[in-house]
């Protein structure tokens, strides 16, 4: 993956050292999400929980999206990521993608990061800390479509539809 980093560790040191108890925090959520009528697939496994949904950037387009919390007994961290946004079938203009990319993260990615990996399959990342803010983790969800929308206008000028459907 070119993301360069492993962006879990962003994270400020301070934050570290709050204990929290992450089954609280999973229930806050599911309410949360259920208060916004916000219906997402909930699968838990030995080491998160993970919501999965589905993104419709235009009438041709739509991508998948997780939202996995981990069960650590510290920290709560999450991480959003979403898929099928583009593909470079072409490997051949990998690295003008990946300067694409970089491009992309430089002027409008924000709290998120676009990458690409060895496929040639690009998607989105962000990666946190989550205390009892769930509205800032829901408008950070929700701010992706339209980073999604406004980078995929730009990789569609530079490279044609490249959209995985």
């Amino acid at each position: 993956e070119m993301c360069g980093r492993d962006w879990s560790s962003d994270v400020c040191s301070s934050d570290l050292n709050k204990e929290v108890n992450v089954d609280q925090i999973n229930e806050k959520f599911q309410r949360f999400l259920d208060g916004k009528k916000f219906a997402l697939k909930k699968q838990e496994t030995d080491q998160s929980w993970i919501y999965q949904g589905k993104l419709q950037i235009n009438e041709f387009h739509m991508v998948d999206f997780a939202i996995q919390l981990d069960k650590e007994d510290k920290e709560a961290i999450y991480q959003i990521v979403f898929t099928n946004i583009a593909y470079c079938r072409n490997l051949e203009e990998y690295s003008e993608w990946v300067t694409l990319i970089n491009e992309l993260n430089v002027e409008q990615a924000g709290s998120y990061y676009f990458c690409i990996d060895n496929d040639g399959k690009v998607f989105l990342r962000h990666i946190g800390i989550v205390k009892d803010d769930l509205e800032q983790l829901f408008r950070i969800l929700t701010s992706a479509g339209e980073v999604i929308r406004q980078a995929s206008q730009k990789i569609e000028h530079q490279f044609g539809v490249t959209v995985i459907l």
